[in-house]
């Protein structure tokens, strides 16, 4: 038989695990939607979405609308990812492709189309963000930026006869390693096609 523990001045039986879903109308008042209830190790990471302080029970529908709030604060310029199946269909779609994304993840085909499209007109959003050599800039002119192919390793290197590697993560972007070459100013530096070196 399972353990119970009695949830906080609600005086109800509930799971002793870190987030448990119930129906809300078999126990609350509240419309029959599903609720979330929190432990209080579990609201102790939930503390950001938190209205007050000794909540612990709130209904699925205003957990999505403060996940999503939380979401447009930490990321102003992005959009929160809707799934809408009745998406109207582009020039040149059918009827046939309403599975696409289900068909796409199917086979291992290019996701990238390689064209020469242009850039639509119009507005560019963009943040500033810290930059990548922040930790250990240069002291002289950089001749050579390159990412590697896993795109969170970035080496630098010029004539002050640095190279440098920084771990991209659009925060801190950490200086993994720093090599000085000795009477050899640095003209031009890459990794190797395949990214092992």
């Amino acid at each position: 038989t399972p353990r119970w523990s009695s949830a906080p001045r609600l005086g109800l039986p509930c799971r002793p695990v870190a987030r448990v879903m119930l129906p809300c109308s078999s126990w609350t008042g509240l419309p029959a939607t599903t609720c979330l209830f929190m432990r209080r190790t579990w609201a102790v990471r939930m503390r950001k979405l938190r209205k007050e302080a000794d909540e612990r029970v709130i209904s699925g529908k205003e957990y999505e609308a403060r996940l999503r709030g939380h979401h447009a604060k930490l990321n102003p310029f992005t959009g929160w990812a809707d799934m809408d199946r009745k998406a109207p269909l582009r020039d040149g779609d059918s009827d046939e492709e309403e599975g696409g994304v289900d068909n796409m993840l199917r086979n291992n085909d290019e996701l990238v189309v390689k064209g020469t499209a242009k850039l639509l007109p119009g507005m560019l959003d963009y943040s500033r963000l810290v930059d990548a050599n922040a930790q250990d800039p240069s002291s002289g002119p950089i001749n050579s930026v390159q990412f590697h192919r896993n795109g969170q390793l970035m080496l630098v290197a010029g004539l002050d006869k640095h190279l440098r590697f920084f771990q991209i993560d659009g925060k801190r972007n950490p200086k993994i390693q720093s090599i000085f070459v000795e009477d050899c100013p640095i003209q031009k530096a890459a990794f190797l096609p395949d990214g092992s070196e």
